[in-house]
């Protein structure tokens, strides 16, 4: 039987996060959410699990999905969908995305 509204319900899986702090003045800059194996309707079930969370908090969220392939683990992609302040799908290696936080750690008290 399929669940109707909504997205898929995530058993009672604990949802793994980490809050990245600005290196000068540890004020919260963003957050990430760490989903394992997944599927669109799972990201989505993710999404929706987090939301008030990075809702209250209004900082860049991601979910970011376990890296794809073999090789130095820089040069993997994997898929990171952006929850706020814009939704949106995108895959990256790790120094990609590495580069987008530190940015965002170096650049809050600028």
């Amino acid at each position: 039987m399929k669940r109707r509204g909504g997205p898929p319900k995530l058993t009672e899986e604990t949802v793994a996060s980490k809050v990245i702090l600005c290196e000068r003045c540890d004020a919260p800059v963003a957050m990430l959410v760490f989903a394992g194996k997944h599927s669109l309707a799972r990201l989505e079930a993710y999404a929706y699990k987090v939301y008030l969370e990075h809702a209250r908090q209004k900082l860049p969220t991601w979910i970011v999905c376990p890296q794809e392939g073999s090789g130095p683990g820089e040069d993997r992609l994997a898929d990171v969908l952006m929850l706020w302040p814009v939704r949106e799908m995108r895959r990256l290696t790790a120094a990609v995305f590495d580069g987008l936080l530190y940015e965002l750690k170096t650049g809050h008290c600028r």
